[in-house]
């Protein structure tokens, strides 16, 4: 749980991409200004793959940038089944499979993780972090507002739709000199924890984007306290609506504290 917290808290940190067109020629901001142009599109349908800890990891999922909120499912076939998880703002809950939901205390179906309480309690302000106000811990779009060294790939098909390939550097000290003035330098402070967390401050990433600038796909790659993470998200269904609630109070374990010292602990 510990490791998951990590990149949790990395992924809140930054975000997004976009492009299209095949000349030599094009504006190297293209992969951070898609943040904006993908969150715009409201809700959307994603699909990832996950690389971590020896493990690898399918899933997917929803997310309404806009109304911040969405629900993931993810593979588990180790433990028999598969996370469910809802996140509301800064909140995940997340409902395990039999053999792991037997260890959770009084009972309980689903377990709550505040993100900014948990963060907090390392020093990192997830507020300030947030670049925009339609981005939220869940998703990971603000991670390529720092976004440098952009290169062209080519022209790819992702799911039907053209689009074009660019990689880039990212660099989270760039990106948080994104953020508003009045939270900057809170910013700074968080992100500078932020790196110590996961050992680096810059990592490569990918970014499939189609001709309206917004992100098709995007793959990141770094390192959380020295193992190797992978993430591959794909992005559809641009415009699709889903209700999302929180489970209810009675069914649910807040593990907040303990997430958070577990992390503070290694």
């Amino acid at each position: 749980m510990s490791r998951l917290i990590v990149i949790a808290l990395a992924l809140a940190a930054l975000g997004a991409v976009t492009g299209c067109g095949a000349s030599d020629s094009f504006n190297p901001d293209v992969v951070a200004q898609a943040a904006d142009k993908t969150a715009s599109a409201g809700g959307m349908k994603i699909a990832y793959t996950m690389d971590v800890g020896g493990q690898h990891l399918n899933g997917t999922g929803f997310f309404d940038t806009k109304g911040q909120k969405g629900r993931m499912t993810l593979d588990l076939p180790q433990a028999g089944g598969a996370v469910d998880a809802v996140i509301v703002k800064r909140i995940i809950y997340m409902h395990f499979p039999a053999s792991v939901a037997k260890q959770i205390p009084g009972g309980k179906s689903w377990v709550k993780i505040d993100f900014e309480k948990a963060a907090k309690a390392q020093g990192i302000d997830i507020g300030a972090l947030q670049s925009t106000s339609t981005t939220d811990p869940s998703q990971t779009l603000d991670q390529l507002r720092g976004a440098g060294d952009v290169k062209r790939v080519g022209d790819e098909t992702i799911r039907g739709t053209k689009t074009t390939h660019y990689t880039a550097t990212l660099d989270l000290r760039k990106a948080v000199d994104k953020a508003p003035a009045d939270k900057r330098a809170a910013a700074r402070s968080s992100i500078e924890k932020i790196i110590k967390l996961t050992g680096t401050s810059t990592f490569p990433a990918d970014a499939w984007l189609d001709q309206q600038g917004r992100v098709r796909r995007m793959k990141l790659s770094y390192k959380v306290q020295g193992k190797p993470f992978t993430m591959t998200m794909d992005m559809f269904a641009f415009g699709t609506r889903e209700a999302i609630k929180a489970p209810p109070a009675s069914e649910t374990k807040d593990i907040t504290d303990v997430a958070a010292k577990a992390q503070a602990n290694g």
